[in-house]
């Protein structure tokens, strides 16, 4: 496969990286071009705003793909690495399969798995396979991403959420809150000396009362 990288989407990684994306996609046919696109922010996904769109040829004689990422989301590389994982599925397993059924999800991890220490830094590679250990949902590898915290992470003092049990205390930006339930992908916490129940990511670092 043919693979042009635009100038821009190209300062995402290093030389290693892009090379190793040549060397995934070197044994399947047709062109490949990745940009940035400023347009996508301005469509949606069922009432979301689309981070990245992966295009496949409608024509079958046309082998033209194309991977493109809004450039002010702020999980930038995670979406990278989620649009190259479809045009990997589209070319490996072709376009009759679910579009996040089990072949997207395994060649997602296998990309990962190759190239993600050459795509995120240590800290986001760390939290991305916590995720993956946890969970075999790509989904909360976009959840960590999105709402972890490397500094947080890096802080001894603090726990992720999803180690904590129901019923404990704990602190997330200055606030007391006490868990009152785990849901697969956000935890349910009470407010302390507050009204109500909120949704907080169960990959969030928190402090952790003694």
């Amino acid at each position: 496969m043919n693979i042009t990288v635009g100038e821009k989407i190209k300062l995402l990684a290093g030389d290693d990286f892009w090379a190793g994306v040549n060397n995934v996609f070197t044994d399947f046919e047709g062109d490949l071009a990745i940009k940035f696109s400023s347009r996508i922010g301005n469509k949606t996904r069922r009432g979301r705003k689309a981070v990245g769109y992966a295009y496949r040829p409608v024509d079958k004689n046309k082998n033209k793909y194309t991977v493109t990422v809004w450039p002010e989301y702020k999980n930038k590389r995670g979406a990278l690495l989620h649009e190259l994982a479809h045009i990997l599925t589209y070319v490996k397993n072709g376009t009759q399969v679910k579009g996040h059924g089990k072949e997207f999800y395994q060649n997602f991890r296998e990309l990962f798995y190759l190239l993600g220490e050459l795509l995120f830094d240590e800290c986001e590679f760390f939290i991305a396979n916590t995720c993956f250990s946890l969970n075999k949902n790509y989904k909360f590898f976009n959840l960590c991403l999105s709402a972890s915290d490397c500094n947080d992470l890096k802080d001894k003092d603090k726990k992720f959420l999803f180690k904590l049990s129901a019923g404990e205390e704990f602190g997330y930006k200055n606030k007391s809150y006490k868990l009152y339930k785990k849901d697969p992908m956000y935890y349910l916490c009470k407010r302390k000396n507050g009204f109500g129940y909120v949704k907080i990511n169960k990959f969030i670092k928190v402090d952790v009362y003694e």
